[in-house]
Parts: C-alpha cells; structure tokens; sequence
C-alpha cells in the first residue's frame, strides 16, 4: 500500500490494495466542460465511471470465486461522499 494513493485527510491500514486505474479518452476529455451543445467530455466521464464500476465489480466476482471471505467497506467509513469513485472498496479478510 502506497501511502501516495490515499487522498489527504484519509487512512488506509492494510498493507495490500489493489488499485484500478482506467484511461480517458483524451480528445473527448478535452472538451470538457461540456454544454448544452457539446456533451463529449461529459460523456467520457461518465463512461469510465461506468467502465470503473462494472470492472470493479467483475474483480470483486472473481476474488470472492474460490470462496474468499470479504467485507464490504461502507461508504460513509472515512466520510467519503457516497458518488467518490474510492467509495467502492473491498476488505478481504
């Protein structure tokens, strides 16, 4: 666990995480912020945050397979707000 990818305020204490990162597409990025004429930077955010879910979700599956037992970290723990992308958090223990 690299203390770099702990945003400031907060404290991650297992000794192993596993971090995913996902790519934007730039050009689409570029056009951010979008408005009412020109959505594609909206657009690729949102994309990856559904990208990021459901491959999260598809890790998550995939550990828990052999029968690993795991906690959910809630949401509220750290008072994260409930749409940060950390929010979604695994404890296998």
């Amino acid at each position: 666990m690299d203390p770099m990818y702990v945003f400031e305020g907060y404290t991650i204490n297992e000794t192993w995480v596993i971090v995913l990162a996902l790519a934007h597409n730039y050009e689409g990025l570029k056009q951010v912020p979008s408005d009412e004429t020109n959505g594609v930077g909206a657009t690729d955010i949102a994309d990856q945050y559904a990208r990021g879910t459901r491959a999260s979700y598809a890790l998550a599956n995939w550990i828990r397979a052999p029968g690993l037992q795991r906690q959910r970290v809630s949401r509220t723990r750290g008072k994260r707000p409930a749409s940060h992308p950390a929010g979604h958090c695994l404890r296998l223990g």
